[in-house]
């Protein structure tokens, strides 16, 4: 179900990216009985909406941004989960901090567990766990969350990395200064980043930001969650 390993960032990863994924099969069980009524009587309003628009010939209109692309650029996830309503991943995420505190990554600068799955498998959730637990905060000089499921766009990725890391504003910021601003902010901290919803594979943008990221202290981590893709877990090279 799982790789026992960690994905070292070091020189091999220049050659051959992520050496090994969490890869998560079942569905993270979220108790809410409501929410599943909620969702059934939103699901009757559509489809009486659809009747209305077939009757009255009305026909879809579609933006210049496909509707699934859309849907990922307006997603946008947090940091905080109620842990009390969510069961069954009490051992995915004990083996993901023990891969964390693993010792023998110690030496590397940062290291990358990236945990990949289907659409719907509760991936942000596993993250969110692993992000409040307690021994989390007694280990990091730093936590961070940021959801970036941007593609293709070199600005709003390392932009949303660096609002999270030193909570200001990049709008008005240059690549150079937001990468200035990601380099000090991590300088000389053991580091915890989780960056939610990647759907970027790009593997040269990818190891721009990890190479940002290297004057950070040595057993930094970075946690990435991404979907499945016909290619298999990204990031890709």
């Amino acid at each position: 179900m799982m790789s026992s390993r960690l994905a070292v960032v070091n020189s091999e990863l220049v050659e051959a990216n992520l050496l090994s994924r969490y890869v998560l099969c079942s569905p993270v069980q979220i108790l809410s009985f409501s929410t599943a009524k909620e969702i059934k009587s939103i699901r009757k309003e559509l489809d009486d909406i659809k009747s209305k628009m077939d009757g009255l010939n009305l026909r879809e209109c579609l933006t210049d941004r496909d509707p699934v692309s859309r849907l990922v650029l307006e997603r946008e996830t947090i940091s905080y989960v109620k842990v009390d309503s969510v069961v069954g991943r009490e051992s995915d995420k004990d083996k993901i901090i023990d891969m964390l505190f693993d010792p023998k990554y110690e030496e590397e600068i940062v290291s990358v567990i990236p945990i990949v799955g289907f659409g719907g498998l509760g991936k942000t959730t596993l993250a969110q766990l692993v992000f409040n637990d307690e021994r989390i905060k007694k280990y990091f000089d730093l936590a961070k969350w940021a959801c970036v499921p941007e593609v293709n766009d070199q600005k709003e990725v390392p932009g949303k990395i660096m609002k999270a890391l030193s909570n200001m504003s990049y709008n008005d910021l240059s690549r150079e200064q937001i990468q200035s601003e990601i380099r000090v902010a991590v300088k000389e901290k053991k580091f915890l980043l989780v960056l939610d919803d990647i759907w970027d594979d790009s593997r040269d943008r990818w190891l721009d930001l990890i190479s940002l990221l290297q004057c950070g202290n040595r057993g930094s981590k970075i946690v990435v969650t991404t979907c499945e893709t016909s290619d298999g877990p990204g990031p890709h090279p």
